[in-house]
């Protein structure tokens, strides 16, 4: 009998797509858990032609795979660095801190009132502040403008944007002085 896995008992060599394999048991580590096979492993497909000129030979005579060469490129620290764009100062809100209340308790209230995907950065700042950087100007208006007040261990606390848009009109080329 022959080593060779497409030949049948007879000795003739059969096309590999008529090949089966018997499943063989899987060994885990739970032993009261079973593996159920659903699909079939994928491997490449080529194009492989057997000779059936020798009955018994392991001779391949064609073998054509499209084969692709895949370019692998690592980002350096300039190109992973010049996509992230850093936070703006209008996209932060601040608000007071209370002493002993730790900051992933300050971003749990927040997540309540916005997706926590959309907060980019936070830290404590001065003067006993806790600041809050959102992925976008609009994200830090809305939360303003819609919950100008967020509650930590009973306590409510005013929230505000770091950077307040100026409230102040420039008149140019006007006289200081009106004469009626």
């Amino acid at each position: 009998m022959s080593d060779d896995p497409t030949a049948d008992s007879l000795g003739a060599v059969t096309p590999l797509s008529t090949i089966q394999l018997k499943p063989q048991p899987i060994n885990n580590i739970d032993n009261n858990a079973r593996v159920k096979l659903t699909t079939s492993p994928k491997s490449p497909k080529s194009n492989l032609t057997l000779s059936n000129n020798y009955t018994q030979s392991n001779n391949i005579s064609n073998i054509d795979t499209n084969t692709e060469i895949v370019k692998t490129h690592t980002k350096n620290f300039a190109e992973a660095t010049a996509t992230n764009d850093c936070p703006k100062l209008n996209q932060a809100i601040v608000f007071k801190t209370i002493d002993g209340v730790k900051q992933i308790d300050y971003l749990l209230a927040i997540s309540k009132f916005t997706a926590p995907e959309n907060i980019t950065s936070a830290s404590r700042i001065s003067k006993n502040r806790f600041c809050i950087f959102f992925n976008n100007q609009n994200t830090a208006n809305e939360l303003v403008k819609n919950h100008q007040k967020i509650v930590i261990n009973n306590e409510e606390i005013i929230i505000r944007k770091l950077i307040n848009p100026s409230k102040r009109i420039t008149l140019s080329n006007v006289y200081p002085v009106t004469y009626t």
